[in-house]
């Protein structure tokens, strides 16, 4: 079994609304069950990216942001950017 942990490069106190939203998610997607494999990764892209999408509707998240599976040295990691810029990390292992 894999543990789902995330890091992010905003200081805890500069967080956007939609970005301690998004955290909150990812303490409730803590508590499934994971592999560690890509569809681990492509199935939690998957329902971050709606989430996301509900938060452009709500008018909560007005940045650009992107979802990106990227495999660095044999380590998946699910990127968030937001303009561009990594703001925060997703790791299964």
């Amino acid at each position: 079994m894999a543990i789902l942990t995330y890091k992010c490069n905003i200081a805890k106190e500069k967080h956007p609304k939609w970005l301690q939203l998004l955290m909150h998610a990812l303490m409730n997607a803590q508590r499934y069950r994971y592999e560690g494999t890509r569809d681990d990764f492509e199935e939690l892209k998957h329902s971050l990216d709606k989430y996301l999408d509900q938060l452009r509707q709500g008018l909560i998240l007005t940045s650009r942001v992107t979802t990106e599976i990227v495999e660095d040295s044999g380590e998946t990691v699910l990127l968030f950017k937001r303009n561009g810029t990594p703001v925060l990390s997703i790791y299964i292992k």
